[in-house]
């Protein structure tokens, strides 16, 4: 077992003599978070830095702002908003890993492995509206301040710890030599990750806030969905070219001792959430979706087919009633699927000693495929479903290096 301030692990290896091996490992990490106090608030159309000169950062010869520096007799503002406020004993994140893999020699020259990897994020951060205003039959967009049950203050975010995050994959993994001048090595991952909470996947390689928000306040539970593409696979390969040490000085320098490498990279796509674009039932929280009224699916066809209408948008419809959530759950689209290849060739020439010359061509997109964007996904726009952009173009470079 090995560990450190924030972080335990323990590791098992097994080794057979038939040429199997397996490891397992389970890990326990607590995440990086720390809780500050904020020095400003806001108010509706005013943003008060410091209103009473507490600052301890920058030293005021005069208050900065031209209220009375006294909080005693302070005049708040009619409405204050951008509060923010944390639950009561409030825990630590924390993640939970594990790992097991068995590793196999098929041949003197192909290894295979494959992997379970998993897991478990567990009181992440979520930020949970409140104060939100009570339905009545007048309500509207325009009256949300009159509805709010705490007078004199807009929405409160309230940062829970209860956002949680599932990661379960099968990993799969080859590396062959297929000759003395040829190897390469695959991979392949089946992953399902899933959250409760947009952005709360703690390790999301996209980045992100680490404080997930909500689109429905009162089914949080419902916010369960999957956050990442499912299926990823990766080949890379390494081809040396013949040296040709037996043909002319000027074939052998030229043609001579070659190296060819590249890269494929094939992934389904994202999952991606569809909203109504607008609050549909008057409560000022952003993110309403849309009643989902039939299975899902997708265009086929070629590429500007599936760019102009890339899934049925029919199946969707605004709520009846504005007094009402869309039945659509979170992340419910899959985007569309992309794949790459890249391409280098290389070769050295010593000069003297340990000085050589290397010259590298690199075509990445090398067959200048390009992969469809995420299609748009808000259903009162007027490009709904259709796929606007696209990404890939090759790009060449070429260079020329003397290491000594």
């Amino acid at each position: 077992m090995t560990k450190n301030q924030d972080s335990a692990i323990f590791k098992f290896d097994g080794r057979a003599s038939s040429g199997s091996a397996g490891t397992g490992q389970f890990g326990f990490a607590l995440a990086d978070f720390v809780m500050g106090r904020s020095s400003s608030f806001s108010t509706t159309g005013t943003n008060l830095i410091d209103p009473w000169g507490t600052s301890r950062t920058i030293k005021y010869t005069r208050a900065p702002t031209p209220f009375d520096p006294n909080p005693n007799t302070f005049a708040y503002p009619a409405r204050i908003s951008g509060v923010s406020a944390y639950s009561a004993n409030f825990p630590t994140p924390y993640v939970l890993q594990w790992n097991t893999s068995v590793e196999r020699a098929l041949t003197k020259n192909i290894t295979v492995q494959a992997a379970y990897v998993g897991n478990r994020g567990l009181k992440l951060l979520q930020n949970i509206p409140t104060n939100l205003p009570v339905w009545n039959d007048g309500a509207a967009s325009s009256n949300l301040a009159t509805r709010r049950p705490l007078a004199g203050y807009s929405e409160i975010r309230l940062i829970e710890p209860r956002a949680r995050s599932w990661y379960n994959s099968l990993q799969l993994s080859s590396n062959v030599r297929l000759t003395r001048r040829l190897t390469a090595r695959l991979s392949y991952v089946y992953g399902d990750a899933r959250d409760n909470s947009s952005e709360a996947l703690w390790g999301d390689p996209r980045g992100g806030d680490a404080i997930g928000g909500i689109s429905n306040p009162y089914n949080l539970d419902a916010e369960k969905a999957p956050t990442l593409a499912r299926h990823n696979f990766r080949a890379y390969y390494v081809l040396e070219l013949p040296r040709l040490a037996s043909a002319h000085q000027l074939l052998k320098q030229t043609l001579g001792g070659w190296q060819i490498s590249g890269a494929l990279t094939i992934s389904s796509g994202d999952p991606l959430d569809v909203l109504l674009g607008q609050d549909w039932n008057y409560d000022g929280v952003s993110g309403d979706r849309p009643n989902l009224n039939a299975p899902i699916t997708y265009a086929s066809g070629s590429k500007d087919q599936r760019a102009n209408q890339f899934f049925d948008t029919s199946v969707f419809s605004t709520p009846g009633t504005h007094n009402a959530f869309g039945n659509l759950s979170r992340n419910a689209i899959w985007g569309p699927g992309s794949w790459n290849t890249d391409l280098a060739v290389a070769k050295n020439w010593r000069v003297w000693g340990e000085r050589s010359i290397q010259a590298r061509a690199e075509a990445f997109d090398a067959l200048n495929h390009s992969n469809l964007d995420a299609p748009v996904t808000t259903v009162n726009s007027s490009n709904f479903g259709r796929v606007l952009t696209r990404t890939g173009q090759r790009t060449v470079q070429v260079a020329l290096k003397f290491a000594y």
